[in-house]
């Protein structure tokens, strides 16, 4: 075992058996080879007992690919490839969540990159600042999971239940998702337009035999 653990380390063991499931096996005398550079790596830097059932569900979903690492030096960061003045994340050493509760503290062959960063401020400093991937605060991600109408989109193409919608959407972008039968989307490029159709829009919405037979509705004015 690696002469050096952080306490949460501990903290993971204790958790583990509480839950009847099995310790930590080391691995870290062979390893890891089967991680490139393209694979989707989730890292999570925070106290285990805080995200434990996401860890463990990572580990079920994309086992091998959840990792937890416990201290700042288990990871590096190195200027970016793909986007200048950032940098890249790369996992030196982690616990690794498998199918079935199983976990492995690992090293790696070769450094692996992180796709997705989510990090609470338990283990110090942030490393989480100018990366080129997602975190649990990035600008890109906020943006697609604040799009009202995009996630109304996206839910019901996966056969979620959804009351129907009006959505006022000025200068939509291209490529929007497929509309879905209960949303009914007005876009436009100059907003005078909209101001001019908007009650005749929202009257012929209204008279929707599927809005008047529904309990619920929803309106939605999108202003990019």
């Amino acid at each position: 075992m690696d002469s050096f653990l952080p306490q949460s380390y501990s903290t993971l063991q204790q958790i583990l058996c509480e839950l009847a499931l099995p310790k930590t096996r080391d691995r870290t005398q062979n390893p890891r080879k089967d991680v490139g550079r393209c694979d989707v790596i989730i890292c999570v830097m925070a106290s285990p007992d805080k995200y434990l059932s996401l860890l463990l569900a990572g580990g079920k979903k994309c086992p091998g690919r959840m990792l937890l690492c416990l201290c700042p030096s288990w990871v590096c960061r190195s200027p970016s490839n793909t986007q200048s003045g950032l940098f890249s994340l790369f996992i030196l050493k982690a616990v690794t969540f498998e199918a079935g509760g199983y976990t492995y503290l690992d090293t790696f062959g070769s450094p692996c990159r992180v796709m997705y960063l989510l990090e609470d401020g338990s283990m110090g400093p942030s490393v989480g600042e100018g990366l080129d991937c997602l975190t649990c605060s990035s600008p890109q991600l906020n943006t697609l999971t604040e799009d009202v109408l995009l996630n109304y989109q996206l839910l019901g193409g996966k056969g979620v239940p959804l009351p129907p919608m009006l959505a006022l959407s000025y200068r939509p972008p291209e490529g929007l998702v497929s509309s879905h039968p209960s949303l009914m989307l007005h876009p436009t490029q100059e907003k005078e337009d909209l101001q001019e159709s908007m009650e005749k829009v929202i009257s012929d919405f209204l008279q929707q035999p599927e809005v008047q037979g529904s309990d619920k509705v929803s309106s939605l004015y999108q202003d990019r």
